[in-house]
Order: structure tokens, then C-alpha cells, then sequence
């Protein structure tokens, strides 16, 4: 197992260890507060910016609050406090504990508190006070969903606390944080599984990879790191995690996370029939599940593809006697037809696989809906076996729309290789100009593929799309002379030309 599992690194925070710089040298800055929903990283980022903190020469300390400690005042910082300062009049001994903290001290004390939202009430007052005497810099988490009082609430209040949120990591930042704690590259279907069930949670992704590399699920080759097929393995520690996070809904909200597990997606009007919609609403704010609204119908899905296998490992089986009306592996109220989509993203995110046609389908449909990275996901899940001309079209062009065009390039280059028919070489070819056009790759490049690709068409009308294509790129390219010469044979209407996007760049810039 590589060393790194011990610790991972940190990935895809720059801004935030930026703006904690910034937050650190100004003085008028009392506190820096991570919020985020569980299992994003906001502890990870937290203890980072203490230990940059100590590096420059602060003096540090932490402090980690809990339910426990919160039913004893001062409970969570009291291994903090200075020794023989009387608390029993908080006004005093707050003063005093002050005055303690800041005596020969030529730089303010940085405190972090992990789980804040925990603290109880006086443990808040006396750090806001340190906090508005400039004593104290805070470093705190909170978690986003929990309930707080007041005077938690009251310490990442003002203009004088600066507050990140954190998202999910994007599968970029889950290919960097995978290849800096695997020490390599991580195989494309490994890295889309790993992706998909974790659904870019720190947390949850780390706990797949240990479960993954203790069953022997994850190997490496020497060169590239492997996942074998079939459902990937979890740790105890995950299952305990997503447990607790989905206790949060009760006896009277279970219901209403088991059918969506069972079911995929789950009408909201056969969810309210099973629990109150004040408890969904509930559910919905804790986000355990999400309503959502897909033109006439309103249905209800869990917010993270691994509750549902937490929730379905719970269940009985179906010829139980425990299993009851809604507890068994199929309900009937579970609705009968799927959209590609959704079926394709639920198939993947459940199982790390789908039907290489319903992969294709779903493709298509998130492609003219404009749902770049849905496409690109989808078919990058297509085993390779099952790529053709028009699915790596498709990808390619799903790149070039999004800006990567680097991937774009090496995509449309294999669906190059593909191609059966005149219609195929010329619909690859052109996209595959225009990438390298706006990649800001050398003209000469960009024309020499155009240049190939007529050669390979016997067609005149094929040839001369190529040459509209070329006139295009000259003029874009800084030679309008050139460029101009060859569009004037451009046709005057629309309807008279071939490939539709190929006529309106020569009619725009000719």
C-alpha cells in the first residue's frame, strides 16, 4: 500500500490557502472560517493553513469540539486556557485569559477548532472576545446543515471574518489527488469509478481507494493503476460514516431514504405518502436527498449514489420476514421509465458500468441538451471495444466545447483512425481544425490536417468544404488576402451548401 495513504495531499485548494494567506497578514482579520458538507476536506484544509500558520512564526494551538464536550462549559477549549485564571465571574477571568494570551507575545495566537458548530455557548463568547481584542486569530470548520446557537453563530459574523465554502472536487482535481497519493497515473475506467462513486467527496474516495487497495481491487501494473471489475469495495470506516450521516434521519424519515435506494428515483408524491412533507423537508435541508423537478414530474433522489448502497445493504431481503410494503428490492412505486440520462448516470454511479448502448444514447441526448461534462463522463465510461467514429466525434467535440483542447486533439485523432466512409473523414476532420485552430496550436498545423483530409476525398462538394474551411482559418489566422481568394465561391445561400457550420464561418468572416 503506498506510503501516502497515511496522509493525502492537498489538492484543488489553492484559492482557499490564497485567500487564508491574505486573511493570516491582515490584521483586521480575526477569524477564517471553512464551511463545507461532510467529508470535503474542511479539516484537512484547516490543519494546513495551521501548519503554514506555525511556519511563520505564529504560536498555534487546537481544539476539536464534540456533543460531549459541549454539555460542560468551556469543555472544548478548556486545555487551552491559562492556568490559575479564575472563571467563576466570566467578565473578569475572559479579561484575564486575554491578558495572559497576549503577554510577550509579538504575534497574535492562531487557534483552530474543528467542528465548530459544535462549541457550546461559552466557549463561543470567550473566543469572540479574544477574537475582538485582536488576541486571537480563528481557524474553525463548520459543517454545513447543523444546527447552532447564537453565539456560535456569532463567531464567523462580521466583516472581519472571512468564510469558504467548500465543494466536491471536479474529476480533474480527482485524477491530481489520485495520482499525488497513488505516486501514478491512475487508468481512465479507474479513474471514472473512483470518481463516480465518491462523487468527488475527500472522504468517501479515500475510503474506497483503502477498500480497494486491501481487497486487491486496486493494482498496479508498473505503469498505471488498475481497478478490477465488479463493485467496489468499501472500509468499515465508510460504511460507519455514511451510517451516522443517514441517522440523522430518524425512524419517521427512513422510508423516505430506502425507496429512492431501491428505486433510483422515487415520485415525491408516493414519498409524502409514506412520511410527512415537513420530514422531507427535513431530510431535504440535512441533504440527504434532493427534490427535483423534471418538467411534470417532481421526484425524489438521494444527494450521493453510496447511500443508496449503504441503505441497500440494510435492507432485508426480499423473501425475508422483516421485509415489509417498501423494503423489498423492487417497490412498485417505483417509476417504470427512465430517461437515458439518468438511467446511464444512475447505472454508473451504482454499479461503475452500463450498457455500452445506453451509455451511447445518453451521450447523444447530454450532447444536444449541451451537457458537455455529462457527455464527456458518459463516454469516457464506454469501454474502448465499443468506440466508434461518431462516439469519438462526439467526445472530441464535448472537449473542444469545454476547452480542453489537448483531449480533444488525441480523441478525435483515434476517431480518425475509425472512419469508414467519405461523410465520417469529413465530419472528424473539421471539427478537428477547428480545435486546433482555437488551441492555439501553429496555423501550419491546423491547415496541414485540413490539407490531408481533402486529399482523402474524392467528392467534389467534400473538396470543397475543405477549401470554405481553409479560407476560414487564413483569415482567422492573420492572412486575409489568402483567405478571402479562397472563399469566392462561397455559395450565397445556406441551402446550397453541404456542412452547415462549415458555410456560416466563411459567410461571417468572408
Amino acid at each position: 500500500m503506498p506510503e501516502q495513504m497515511g496522509r493525502w495531499p492537498l489538492v484543488g485548494r489553492r484559492q482557499e490557502l490564497e485567500a487564508f494567506a491574505g486573511a493570516l497578514a491582515d490584521p483586521g482579520c480575526w477569524g477564517f472560517v471553512v464551511g463545507g458538507s461532510a467529508g470535503v476536506g474542511k479539516s484537512r484544509l484547516a490543519e494546513e493553513c495551521l501548519e503554514r500558520a506555525a511556519a511563520a512564526g505564529f504560536r498555534v494551538g487546537r481544539a476539536t469540539a464534540s456533543t460531549a464536550a459541549g454539555a460542560v462549559p468551556l469543555g472544548a477549549i478548556a486545555h487551552l486556557l491559562p492556568a490559575g485564571v479564575d472563571l467563576s465571574d466570566p467578565v473578569t477571568g475572559f479579561a484575564a485569559v486575554a491578558r495572559r494570551l497576549t503577554v510577550g507575545a509579538g504575534l497574535r495566537r492562531v487557534l483552530l477548532v474543528d467542528d465548530m458548530h459544535l462549541l457550546d455557548s461559552a466557549s463561543a463568547m470567550l473566543l469572540r472576545q479574544l477574537m475582538d481584542s485582536g488576541a486571537l486569530l480563528l481557524i474553525g470548520t463548520v459543517r454545513s446543515g447543523e444546527p447552532y446557537g447564537e453565539a456560535v453563530a456569532a463567531l464567523w459574523g462580521g466583516d472581519a471574518v472571512h468564510r469558504v465554502d467548500l465543494t466536491v472536487l471536479n474529476s480533474r482535481q480527482v485524477e491530481a489527488l489520485l495520482r499525488a497519493s497513488l505516486g501514478g497515473p491512475v487508468a481512465r475506467r479507474a479513474l471514472h469509478e473512483l470518481s463516480a462513486a465518491s462523487g468527488g467527496n475527500v472522504l468517501y474516495l479515500r475510503e474506497l481507494v483503502l477498500g480497494a487497495l486491501a481487497s486487491g481491487y486496486l493494482t498496479e501494473d508498473g505503469e498505471l493503476w488498475h481497478l478490477a471489475e465488479g463493485r467496489l469495495p468499501a472500509t468499515a470506516r465508510l460504511t460507519e460514516v455514511i451510517g451516522a450521516r443517514l441517522a440523522a434521519a430518524g425512524a419517521t424519515g427512513r422510508p423516505a431514504l430506502e425507496l429512492p435506494a431501491l428505486c433510483e428515483s422515487l415520485p415525491l408524491a408516493d414519498a409524502e405518502a409514506v412520511v410527512r412533507p415537513q420530514v422531507m423537508a427535513a431530510l431535504e435541508q440535512a441533504g440527504l436527498i434532493r427534490v427535483v423537478q423534471d418538467r411534470r414530474r417532481t421526484t425524489v433522489l438521494l444527494t450521493h449514489p453510496l447511500y443508496g448502497e449503504v441503505l441497500r445493504a440494510g435492507l432485508p431481503a426480499p423473501s425475508s420476514p422483516a421485509a415489509g410494503p417498501g423494503r423489498t428490492r423492487r417497490d412498485p412505486r417505483c417509476a417504470p421509465r427512465r430517461r437515458p440520462v439518468r438511467v446511464a448516470t444512475w447505472r454508473l454511479t451504482a454499479t461503475g458500468t452500463a450498457d455500452p448502448a445506453l451509455l451511447s444514447q445518453a451521450a447523444a441526448v447530454a450532447r444536444h441538451a449541451h451537457d458537455y461534462p455529462q457527455t464527456v463522463a458518459l463516454l469516457q465510461a464506454l469501454p474502448e471495444k465499443h468506440h466508434t467514429t461518431a462516439t469519438g466525434l462526439m467526445l472530441g467535440n464535448a472537449f473542444f466545447e469545454m476547452g480542453r483542447w489537448e483531449e480533444a486533439e488525441a480523441v478525435l485523432v483515434r476517431a480518425d483512425a475509425l472512419v469508414r466512409g467519405e461523410q465520417d473523414q469529413v465530419a472528424v476532420a473539421l471539427v478537428r481544425t477547428i480545435n486546433l485552430l482555437w488551441s492555439n496550436a501553429p496555423l501550419a498545423e491546423a491547415l496541414a490536417v485540413n490539407a490531408a483530409a481533402r486529399d482523402r476525398i474524392s467528392s467534389e462538394a467534400g473538396r470543397h468544404e475543405f477549401t470554405v474551411n481553409e479560407g476560414f482559418m487564413r483569415i482567422v489566422g492573420g492572412l486575409p488576402s489568402q483567405g478571402l481568394a479562397l472563399l469566392e465561391d462561397l455559395e450565397t445561400e445556406v441551402r446550397g451548401a453541404g456542412d452547415v457550420n462549415v458555410w456560416l464561418r466563411g459567410a461571417w468572416i468572408g
